[in-house]
């Protein structure tokens, strides 16, 4: 009987230890942080860069040249030129501004 007894407390004791542990295992409600596409810093700085292409996409469009009229040649076969040193210009703009943009992120994360 006294073995029952001991068998039957200890029991208890278990169960009621386990009990408290789940009790306290609890998780907690938080919020994460603004990660990726959903950032304002990276929507700002997406922003910023899609600007900076379009800007040098219109630049670069300017730098087409349009071939000279010929009277001899079949028609048709007329292909535009592009100015190098017009391209390069651009590009040159577009990393000065997309620098730019990657400072602006810097500033923002901070």
């Amino acid at each position: 009987m006294r073995v029952f007894a001991v068998l039957i407390a200890a029991i208890a004791i278990y169960l009621g230890a386990h009990d408290v542990a789940l009790a306290q295992a609890t998780v907690p409600n938080v919020t994460p942080p603004l990660q990726g596409l959903n950032s304002p810093v990276t929507s700002t700085v997406t922003n910023c860069m899609m600007s900076c292409n379009s800007q040098a996409a219109s630049c670069q469009t300017g730098c087409v040249m349009p071939a000279a009229p010929t009277t001899t040649g079949p028609t048709g076969t007329l292909n535009a030129t592009k100015s190098t040193s017009c391209a390069i210009g651009c590009t040159t703009t577009q990393l000065t501004c997309q620098t730019a943009c990657a400072r602006l992120s810097s500033q923002i994360g901070q």
